[in-house]
């Protein structure tokens, strides 16, 4: 009786890290050392940003899929949310979508065949006058939060609208940018002051969400208890 409330816990176990794994927006992190001692950056030293992907992501009149790229623009807050979070070292506070004016988001997510083999990661405020992105950075507001890196994956391209989240969990996995090729890490505040990083690497990996990480959680402590 005993093995058999094990084994069945355990089971349970497994059900819920599948339901985690189907349930998961991607985050993609991008890894740079400093190229200057700008904006309480030092350089030489290596720090990581992030852009989680909105799943429920579901288009924007401004979106363009071709036969060698997929583009996601998020450009007006009528449309929906592409960044469900925006964070990194150095950046302080909560990411949020600009939206004191309708114009003021201006975020973008692309996969390119011609720059080539890239991802291109955009959070950006187009009318910092209105409202912000919800980050500082060395204490002044951030207006973007920008990469565009090659990795040397040859992407699918389907000329179709594809949820943004679900395409690029087809590419989870670490990555080191080609050097020969321009990449790009930045930040900018909204009073034109700027610090670039020198890629060094990118993840693309999948984050449960909250709500299944704690059915997750209870029923790793249901387990627990079953085994004493």
């Amino acid at each position: 009786m005993k093995t058999n409330v094990m084994t069945m816990s355990a089971v349970m176990a497994m059900v819920m890290i599948g339901a985690a794994a189907q349930a998961a927006s991607i985050q993609i992190s991008v890894t740079g050392i400093a190229d200057s001692t700008e904006m309480g950056y030092t350089v030489g030293q290596s720090y990581t940003f992030n852009w989680v992907i909105n799943d429920g992501y579901t288009g924007s009149t401004n979106d363009s899929f071709g036969v060698s790229s997929n583009s996601w623009w998020a450009e007006r807050t009528t449309e929906p949310i592409l960044w469900s979070s925006v964070s990194g070292d150095g950046l302080v506070g909560t990411y949020s979508r600009p939206s004191g004016a309708d114009y003021a988001p201006y975020d973008t997510l692309e996969s390119s065949a011609t720059v080539p083999n890239s991802i291109h990661l955009l959070a950006s405020n187009d009318d910092p006058s209105t409202s912000t992105i919800g980050l500082t950075v060395n204490g002044s507001e951030v207006g973007t939060v920008e990469a565009r890196i090659s990795i040397g994956v040859d992407f699918v391209f389907n000329a179709a609208f594809t949820n943004p989240a679900e395409y690029f969990a087809a590419y989870i996995g670490t990555y080191s940018p080609p050097a020969e090729y321009n990449n790009v890490l930045q930040i900018n505040d909204v009073s034109s002051n700027s610090v670039a990083f020198a890629p060094t690497s990118i993840t693309i990996a999948a984050v449960p969400e909250p709500a299944t990480i704690a059915i997750l959680g209870l029923g790793a402590l249901g387990l627990l208890r079953r085994r004493r």
